[in-house]
């Protein structure tokens, strides 16, 4: 004859048995990326079963589980004791994880980018607004002024072959290759336009500066999530260093005198890993024409600078 304790406890019968109490099943979890940290809330069970709702299984009381890709499992935990066993089963929804920017750029520990062989990998035009005030790049107010055609990618090979690298460090590495495109604007007139000689003095057409910086380098760079009010993007990606410029030496820069510049700060548009999109704010602050071809004024730039990199083959 079976009855209960006084205490609420497990019954026993003649023979001093006694039966458990029935088992209650329940558990909870939490998901951090594809890892799922399962905790056992069963009462009355000593024995667990766990189904992940992916062919794998677990016996362990509080398991944690990795899953191998995003998606939606049923995960199903049965709670025993000699006498009873309950099921508590529940959806467990896994998110897509993506990279974050930093080992995007990084590779992880060190990664080589070039501008993309493609039509308007330099682009430049003109928006109505300040880039980080919530331009958008869809904005009919936005004009693009000038993009290198696909052909110039063989007539700018001296743009195209060259190489920066990011680390996990924060160390940033520029490598021209031995020459870099002499823009007329920059350098000389239209007739003088085309690729540098190796080792040739390089100075811009306004004050004479030596620009011999912005071949190859050795620089620093932060990545940094972007506060700012309604965007065209999330991160800032900040060089620092003497003509620490990515892509093109007048972009990165919010003034345009074609000088050497500690740093440059570009806007991530956007990053993924086979494909990076930076703007920046600033440039072409000139007023060049036929009656004045040499007068400039920095502090008149309201255009933007747009680059477009790819991994290096």
């Amino acid at each position: 004859m079976n009855c209960s304790s006084d205490d609420g406890g497990s019954s026993s019968d003649g023979d001093d048995s006694v039966t458990p109490d029935p088992v209650v099943a329940s558990y909870s979890y939490v998901i951090e990326d594809y890892t799922v940290t399962f905790t056992n809330e069963s009462v009355n069970a000593d024995t667990y079963a766990w189904d992940f709702g992916d062919g794998e299984t677990s016996t362990d009381k509080d398991p944690v589980h990795t899953y191998a890709e995003a998606g939606d499992y049923s995960v199903k935990m049965t709670a025993s004791n000699e006498a009873s066993e309950k099921e508590s089963v529940k959806v467990v929804k896994i998110e897509e994880v993506g990279q974050d920017p930093m080992t995007l750029l990084t590779g992880g520990s060190s990664k080589t980018w070039i501008l993309a062989p493609e039509k308007n990998a330099v682009s430049f035009g003109n928006p109505a607004g300040i880039w980080y005030d919530g331009l958008s790049l869809d904005d009919t107010a936005v004009e693009m002024w000038w993009g290198n055609l696909a052909d110039q990618v063989e007539g700018r090979s001296c743009l195209f072959d060259n190489e920066y690298t990011f680390t996990s460090d924060g160390d940033y590495t520029r490598e021209t290759n031995g020459a870099i495109w002499k823009e007329w604007k920059v350098f000389d007139a239209v007739s003088g336009e085309g690729c540098s000689a190796d080792g040739e003095e390089l100075l811009s057409r306004y004050a004479d500066d030596d620009v011999s910086a912005w071949r190859d380098g050795d620089f620093t760079f932060e990545l940094e999530t972007w506060s700012g009010a309604d965007t065209i993007f999330n991160y800032t990606l900040t060089t620092a260093g003497m003509g620490a410029y990515i892509g093109h030496y007048v972009s990165g820069t919010n003034t345009s005198d074609y000088a050497v510049h500690d740093g440059a700060e570009y806007g991530i548009v956007s990053i993924a890993e086979d494909r990076i999109e930076l703007i920046s704010y600033g440039w072409g602050g000139d007023d060049m024409d036929a009656a004045a071809p040499a007068v400039h004024d920095p502090a008149a730039g309201t255009r933007w600078y747009k680059v477009v990199l790819v991994p290096k083959p």
